[in-house]
């Protein structure tokens, strides 16, 4: 699905992304790639630089994105 730029555009396009059973290869997929533009799992192009910033050096985004998820559920059930 393609948006037009915008701040309710993009909360509409997160929301289809909040839903979708593959939003975390998605998501893998737009950080290996370095994709700067869209919505890709979840996340603009902004929030991407940020966690490409945070996690230099990363060459397996779908094994940090499933350790990160563990670690926030591991943090949710303490």
């Amino acid at each position: 699905m393609f948006f037009a730029p915008g701040v309710r555009t993009e909360r509409k396009a997160k929301a289809i992304c909040g839903r979708c059973p593959v939003q975390d290869a998605c998501l893998a997929f737009a950080l290996e790639s370095r994709t700067e533009f869209g919505i890709w799992g979840g996340m603009n192009g902004k929030e991407r630089r940020s966690l490409l910033r945070r996690f230099v050096g990363s060459n397996d985004w779908r094994l940090e994105l499933i350790e990160a998820a563990a670690r926030d559920e591991a943090c949710a059930t303490v």
